[in-house]
């Protein structure tokens, strides 16, 4: 049974006075219980970078997630990072693992990456616990619409095929939803708000937190923080 988290950040890192330091995961909707009830073990966790070549950022994020992981009461006896210093047998390493994390970054450089290790199939029979966050989330779809990022415009490709959801995250309702709106007109999105997330198991799929859905009716609001809802 598939075990998919879509989230827009689980709030693993804060920043003071311009430094980034690690913290408990936001567990304003129960994530974290949601997400423990989902572990059958804790031995391996694996994450995949959004960018193979950004190995500095990588390891200060990779090393900040582990440790909020940590901080809230997960015990895992093995990390991996996964980008282009990686040489090993990805396949045993996915299939030996309990959780997959799929970091937040650029959405289409993150995808062009996992097409060059034929992530989509490696994951094709994978039963553990997959969580992506932001660009994550979002390339775990059957087919991705991505909207607008840095010198991207508006781009829909192949996904994982791990889900039929399409998320929009980091949404705050506010006069800035105009050009979202403009492309909703065409294609349809749930909106999650930070700390919110979408919890797919293959039989039903619930909404925690904050939500909406947004398509050429406009801005609809699901649910509420610390609601839960079945979409």
């Amino acid at each position: 049974m598939k075990k998919i988290f879509l989230t827009s950040d689980i709030g693993a890192v804060t920043k003071i006075d311009g430094i980034k330091y690690s913290k408990e995961l936001d567990n304003t909707n129960s994530f974290v219980e949601v997400l423990k009830n989902s572990i059958n073990k804790e031995d391996k966790i694996i994450f995949f970078a959004s960018d193979p070549d950004g190995f500095e950022t990588t390891d200060m994020y990779s090393k900040l997630q582990f440790e909020s992981f940590n901080k809230s009461g997960f015990n895992f006896k093995e990390y991996k990072v996964i980008d282009h210093r990686y040489n090993g047998n990805l396949k045993e390493e996915i299939d030996s693992s309990d959780v997959v994390f799929l970091s937040g970054g650029l959405t289409p450089l993150e995808m062009k990456f996992f097409e060059e290790i034929n992530l989509r199939e490696l994951l094709k029979d994978y039963e553990g616990v997959i969580i992506g966050q932001s660009a994550g989330s979002i390339n775990l779809a059957d087919n991705v619409i991505c909207t607008p990022e840095g010198e991207y415009g508006v781009l829909t490709y192949k996904g994982l095929n791990k889900t039929n959801i399409n998320i929009e995250p980091h949404f705050k309702l506010d006069n800035d939803n105009k050009e979202l709106l403009e492309i909703t007109k065409e294609y349809s999105l749930y909106a999650i708000c930070d700390g919110s997330f979408i919890f797919d198991n293959g039989i039903e799929t619930k909404l925690y937190g904050e939500g909406y859905y947004l398509d050429k009716n406009g801005i609809n609001k699901l649910c509420d923080n610390k609601e839960i809802i079945n979409i």
